[in-house]
């Protein structure tokens, strides 16, 4: 079976949950002896890893763009990108076509699998308003309506989806993700505590625009009366915007708040365990994979009370009202007064780790390719 990934996620991801999951399935498929897997870049991309088994082929030009420039090139090049893609694909008739990042052609002969990661964009107004955001959802409309099976990351996104375009149940799966191999195994990290935080500290990691929830995390924090012995660790999404450093300042907590940039797996697995908590107060989310490398790396998770993270955090982590600053606040001082055992957090990890992993993920995947290849013929 011959599988083409279009490698839209490497032009708009360096990391983040969207990304590792294209990078563990693409990776997968690659060592399949059974599939022919060809991974199609953009102009502009970033990085992307060798991969045993795939072909990497750039249909455009491919060069180093610097990170200043990489937004203005990839608004330049998105029509070249169709153009050259179209006349791509109308050579191609046998194979699965798998779009990495919510991309459809007009001129595609082979059956179209569409990953649905969340429903935030059509659920959230505020996220929706820009005219960037309105094609944005018109694509992924469009996408969604072209392809012959959806895949979507838990039962929460999947409910969403159907409520808000009525599709065929029959058409959708509902497939997990897993735990990346590094939180799993027997990594050690080089980080020593005292290099990182000088006082016990809460971890966030990843973006923290709109519905992450940051500012209404850090409120909560500062409005917490023993927020003076904890530190919060910032880990990847970036510099502190202006709206950041001046929040910061008004609640008086700049100095407890620290930016570590990007941190690779093996130290995030010691970050996570060593933490006071992991702290996730995403206002929604399509699944919430760093509940599970937490809860993998033996470590305390507190996460806003929303279906996705009720769906795999179940009854292993502690819950919050994302709306109510006092709900935060309560369970911020129950996650230091009330610590979880050894036993228990091993017991957590055994359960996560034998539920949620890559391979049957990509297995699973690897079957709705192979039902709507028998379908089509």
């Amino acid at each position: 079976m011959k599988v083409f990934f279009d490698g839209m996620i490497y032009s708009w991801q360096k990391e983040g949950g969207i990304h590792r999951y294209s990078e563990e399935l693409i990776s997968e498929c690659g060592k399949n002896k059974e599939m022919e897997t060809t991974l199609l870049m953009r102009l502009p991309s970033y990085y992307v890893s060798p991969k045993r088994g795939v072909v990497i082929k750039n249909i455009a030009y491919f060069r180093y763009v610097p990170d200043f420039l990489f937004s203005i090139f990839r608004k330049i090049f998105s029509p070249i990108n169709k153009m050259l893609f179209e006349n791509y694909f109308k050579k191609i008739s046998t194979g699965i076509f798998h779009s990495t990042y919510y991309t459809t052609y007009k001129n595609l002969k082979i059956p179209q699998i569409l990953t649905i990661y969340d429903m935030i964009y059509e659920r959230f107004t505020y996220c929706s308003n820009s005219r960037g955001a309105k094609r944005f959802i018109a694509n992924k409309r469009k996408c969604i309506m072209n392809a012959d099976a959806i895949i979507c990351i838990s039962n929460a996104t999947k409910k969403t989806l159907t409520d808000i375009y009525k599709i065929d149940d029959e058409k959708i799966s509902v497939i997990h993700l897993g735990i990346s191999e590094n939180f799993i195994s027997d990594t050690i990290s080089n980080i020593k505590l005292r290099d990182i935080s000088d006082k016990p500290y809460f971890l966030f990691v990843g973006f923290r625009k709109l519905y992450k929830n940051f500012i209404f995390f850090i409120e909560a924090f500062s409005k917490w009366d023993k927020n003076k012995n904890y530190n919060i660790l910032v880990a990847g999404g970036g510099k502190l915007t202006e709206e950041e450093h001046l929040t910061l300042k008004k609640f008086g907590i700049e100095k407890q708040v620290k930016l570590l940039g990007f941190v690779n797996e093996k130290d995030l697995k010691y970050m996570y365990k060593n933490s006071i908590a992991f702290v996730y107060p995403s206002l929604e989310e399509g699944f919430g994979l760093p509940i599970l490398e937490a809860i993998g790396s033996r470590g305390e998770v507190i996460a806003s009370d929303i279906d996705a993270f009720r769906e795999i955090g179940e009854d292993m982590i502690r819950y919050f009202n994302p709306r109510k600053i006092e709900s935060l606040i309560n369970t911020l001082e129950q996650s230091t007064s009330e610590r979880h055992t050894d036993e228990e957090l091993e017991k957590r990890a055994k359960y996560v780790i034998s539920k949620y992993s890559w391979k049957e993920c990509v297995n699973k995947t690897i079957e709705v390719y192979k039902k709507v290849q028998k379908n089509k013929k």
